[in-house]
């Protein structure tokens, strides 16, 4: 799925039926419904196009005062629930924080407040009220989101550690923390396994391999633990790695200089269904750690997890580790500081 701006009149008559198939057909309101409103000016109009068919549209406009209003967001039915809206808003809140337009509001109906409020709007207790949606039991109500400076961004909590614990049962066996090798951090110079040589390039990520119980004892992961996703996102690519696949993830959570977030996961063996441009909700399993006997390095079943800022315009066929340890293209995370995870360090694995 790709997010742009409209660039034709077909696309723009596209996107006006869509808005009144979804919108306002329900409430047999004429096709030409849209012409009544009066928008303010400059407008926006973004759409999600997913292979060659739009499936989601955006119509908003910058106001004065440093603020843009969004009036109205569709998504084709069969499409809702894979984060087109969510990536249509955030594509905006990019947009605005790239412009220095420090807030967006809207005039949302009750259907869509679980909507807004999950993206962080804020009702401000204003109402109005329309005779066509009150008699469907639907009130509308202002809501409004502070956009973060550039310097304020920051990529959200992920509740990850804790789902890869209950998912995979280990809670029931007194799991206390992850346990780490220094060689498994983000940055190491050193492996953690074989001879601790030293790696080619600092480590672009997170192995997660062992946890300690309530009792002192270490146990490993296997090749039957299955990894949850950290946000809602798309999965863009699946490609080879030296233990087994690695899974691209794109998140709706943008970046104000033009980038997305990503996370990566790596020496894994994807599920049957996981497949690119497959929507994923936050903490759906998209596969297991990849058996690692019969590979060429020996070396424990283990998650590589990196996360990282990549840039929107790059075409998926580039996402490889070799760009991944491109510092002039891609801004690698520490995931240890996203998972937010209790850990102790051991020396030898």
């Amino acid at each position: 799925m790709n997010i742009k701006y409209i660039t034709s009149a077909s696309e723009k008559a596209e996107l006006d039926y869509l808005l009144w198939s979804v919108l306002w057909k329900p409430f047999d309101l004429p096709r030409n419904v849209r012409e009544s409103f009066e928008l303010g000016k400059p407008q926006i109009e973004l759409i999600a196009v997913d292979r060659g068919s739009m499936i989601g549209g955006l119509v908003a406009n910058q106001g004065s005062g440093g603020e843009m209003e969004i009036h109205h967001i569709a998504v084709e039915p069969q499409h809702q629930g894979r984060s087109v809206g969510t990536s249509l808003v955030n594509e905006l809140i990019g947009m605005a924080r790239e412009n220095g337009q420090g807030r967006i509001q809207t005039w949302a109906r009750s259907t869509a407040f679980d909507f807004y409020t999950k993206l962080g709007f804020i009702p401000t207790g204003r109402y109005v009220e329309h005779e066509v949606f009150i008699k469907h039991g639907i009130t509308v109500q202002q809501m409004y989101l502070e956009v973060p400076l550039i310097a304020d961004s920051v990529v959200p909590p992920s509740g990850f550690s804790e789902r890869l614990v209950t998912c995979n049962g280990l809670d029931r066996s007194k799991f206390a923390r992850w346990a780490f090798h220094p060689g498994m951090l983000f940055g190491a110079t050193m492996r953690w396994w074989g001879d601790e040589k030293s790696r080619e390039r600092p480590h672009e990520g997170l192995d997660i391999c062992m946890y300690g119980d309530e009792y002192g004892q270490v146990h490993n992961l296997d090749e039957r633990t299955q990894i949850p996703v950290m946000y809602d996102g798309e999965i863009v690519k699946i490609d080879d790695d030296l233990l087994g696949k690695s899974v691209f993830v794109r998140h709706g959570i943008h970046h104000g200089d033009g980038k997305q977030l990503y996370s990566v996961y790596a020496h894994t063996t994807p599920h049957n269904e996981a497949h690119e441009g497959k929507f994923l909700s936050e903490g759906d399993v998209v596969a297991t750690i990849a058996d690692t006997r019969n590979k060429k390095v020996t070396i424990a079943p283990h998650l590589h997890l990196s996360i990282a800022w990549i840039p929107t315009s790059l075409p998926h066929e580039r996402l490889t580790w070799e760009t991944m340890n491109d510092p002039d293209t891609v801004v690698l995370l520490d995931p240890l500081k996203i998972i937010s995870c209790n850990h102790s360090s051991i020396e030898h694995t």
